[in-house]
């Protein structure tokens, strides 16, 4: 009998990990082997929304993140990537986010959630503080990180809430995966920023030597930029954006290709706090 939710989840992290092929319904339908009605009539159900919508949605976060952290990227640009003119760009991206990407950009605070307008003040902030800067250059680099096969377990939701997946997850793997010197690894699929926060996606991670099938996972060697964390977990929003946002702006650095991924260094402690290697592929 085939299992659908192992067939929805498989698409997704294809969709995930091909953002520049921007694939259409129809592509992703073809893909798995279905119909495009009968695959979308799944997808809907165990997703929760229609195929695509959730194509749509993932084009114009991807663009409103590189609107608010990739400065060194026109609106043109940034539309060219997400396969829009201007034009269509601007009518939806408004429909979405209620304000023009021209003015998404200059006034990001006011674009933004409200539980994140203090964040991107932050941001603003930092980039003109000498102090901040010598900070992040004591503790941003960029990386070049070996291949990696990687087990992992799919967690739907807010990003808060993932200290209880975590734990159950790290336990299982010890099962699992016997004898093996664990190195977890979180691979966050969306910004909560420029998207739904309850229906962020992340990976729950573990490297393993070898592994076949959709609960395993091969990243390419590749070049990221580094922050390393050593705070609160609360906090690694911050990280992420003081890397993306500020440092590697400043470093002629611009997002590169494949998912985020955060090296965990330690397991949280009681004061709430962890280390961790935030990574992020870079090009420039």
């Amino acid at each position: 009998m085939v299992d659908h939710a192992k067939v929805i989840e498989e698409a997704v992290s294809w969709i995930y990990e091909h953002p520049d092929e921007r694939p259409s319904a129809r592509d992703v339908a073809e893909r798995a082997t279905y119909s495009v009605d009968h695959f979308g009539r799944i997808f809907k159900a165990v997703a929760g929304e229609p195929l695509g919508e959730f194509l749509l949605r993932l084009r114009l976060e991807r663009a409103a993140c590189r609107l608010l952290k990739s400065p060194g990227m026109s609106v043109t640009e940034i539309a060219a990537e997400a396969g829009y003119s201007s034009s269509n760009f601007a009518v939806a991206f408004r429909r979405r986010y209620g304000a023009s990407p021209s003015a998404y950009r200059s006034d990001p605070a006011s674009a933004v959630p409200s539980a994140y307008r203090d964040l991107m003040l932050r941001i603003a902030s930092t980039r003109s503080d000498e102090t901040a800067a010598r900070r992040l250059e004591s503790v941003c680099s960029v990386r070049t990180i070996p291949a990696l096969t990687l087990y992992r377990e799919r967690f739907r939701g807010r990003y808060e809430d993932l200290h209880p997946a975590w734990h159950s997850f790290c336990i299982r793997a010890a099962v699992k995966f016997p004898g093996i010197d664990p190195h977890f690894i979180g691979i966050s699929r969306d910004d909560p920023i420029t998207g739904d926060p309850s229906r962020s996606v992340y990976d729950l991670c573990v490297e393993v030597p070898e592994g076949r099938g959709p609960a395993f996972l091969r990243i390419p060697r590749r070049v990221y930029a580094v922050y390393s964390f050593d705070s609160r977990v609360t906090d690694m929003i911050y990280g992420y954006n003081e890397l993306i946002a500020v440092w590697m702006p400043k470093h002629g650095l611009t997002l590169g290709d494949g998912p985020s991924l955060e090296l965990y260094r330690s397991d949280g402690r009681p004061d709430g706090s962890i280390a961790c290697d935030i990574c992020v592929p870079a090009r420039g």
